[in-house]
């Protein structure tokens, strides 16, 4: 028999539909798991039931909590951030606007000090992304300033913030 073509180059032997990974920068979990948790093997249950589905990057969503589990939940997954399965830590909360909370647990929605948000970016070691915030709550401005000073994006959300309030948050 005749010898065949020459084998293509590894990155022509492609065969099928190639498209890019999809990148969540919102979730809480997935696949009967929460990224709520300080068991890194849940939060790596919630990535792979995600990466079956075609998302490569993720960033971890977290919601109103205790400080103190806030910060446990953070660390947990700053390890996983930090060893690249994870693409940062986003914090939905505690610092919402009652009016507006949703799923979160109303009687630990807390004003922003800038003191305890620096806990929970510390606990973080700079794997915290992002944060929402009602910008009208005691103290947002000046945390919004301390998250922007650590290239954390504050993300006005959950909000009863009027126009005035809103720019301010923006020009912080």
């Amino acid at each position: 028999a005749a010898p065949g073509p020459a084998p293509r180059p590894v990155d022509e032997q492609l065969d099928g539909i190639v498209v890019p990974g999809y990148v969540d920068v919102h979730s809480h979990g997935g696949g009967g798991a929460s990224f709520v948790t300080e068991d890194p093997e849940e939060a790596r249950r919630v990535l792979a039931t995600h990466r079956r589905h075609g998302v490569t990057t993720m960033v971890a969503s977290l919601v109103t909590g205790t400080t103190e589990a806030l910060k446990r939940q953070v660390a947990t997954l700053a390890d996983l951030v930090e060893a690249g399965e994870l693409a940062g830590i986003h914090l939905e909360g505690p610092w919402l606007a009652l009016k507006y909370k949703g799923a979160h647990p109303p009687l630990l929605l807390s004003d922003p000090h800038p003191e305890a948000v620096a806990e929970l970016l510390d606990a973080g070691r700079g794997t915290v992304r992002m944060v929402t915030i009602a910008p009208e709550r005691n103290g947002a401005l000046e945390s919004i300033r301390l998250m922007t000073a650590r290239g954390v994006m504050a993300a006005i959300g959950h909000t009863d913030a009027d126009y005035d309030t809103s720019l301010a948050a923006i020009e912080a």
